[in-house]
């Protein structure tokens, strides 16, 4: 389960202020402060086996290899300011690697227990799944 971020949030700022800094608009963007999820988690932890968390921050979605062996990751739906990053030439896979696409926090649970998670999570949706050894985000294959 994939929890919305704000934004940037902390990492790749000095990147995305660089490629802005003409831009009133998106810099503006680029310094949304950065979504907090302590309460959402401590109420899924009182409620549900977790069997990881990952704050997607420094390094992306590879972070989901210190709680996960791999994981295949869908984003239906990419915010306009990672777009804009994009449209500046960094690649999709850079942008996996530094940034977190519209998602904040990773939970990693049993499938049993994904629908009570998603009901106690105001912000929450199914962005993938386990898999054995591989990151793969839209069917990009991400790695150092």
């Amino acid at each position: 389960i994939g929890l919305k971020s704000s934004g940037i949030h902390s990492n790749g700022i000095s990147l995305a202020r660089k490629l802005f800094e003409n831009d009133e608009k998106l810099l503006r963007e680029v310094l949304k402060p950065t979504k907090i999820y302590v309460k959402e988690i401590l109420k899924l932890i009182s409620n549900v086996d977790i069997k990881g968390l990952s704050h997607i921050t420094g390094s992306g979605f590879l972070k989901l290899k210190r709680v996960a062996s791999g994981a295949k990751i869908e984003i239906p739906e990419i915010p306009y300011i990672f777009n804009k990053i994009m449209e500046k030439g960094v690649d999709f896979d850079e942008m996996c690697r530094t940034y977190n696409m519209g998602v904040g926090f990773a939970v990693v649970l049993d499938k049993k227990d994904v629908d009570k998670a998603l009901d106690l999570l105001k912000d929450g949706r199914i962005i993938g799944e386990v898999t054995k050894e591989k990151i793969i985000v839209n069917d990009h294959l991400i790695s150092l």
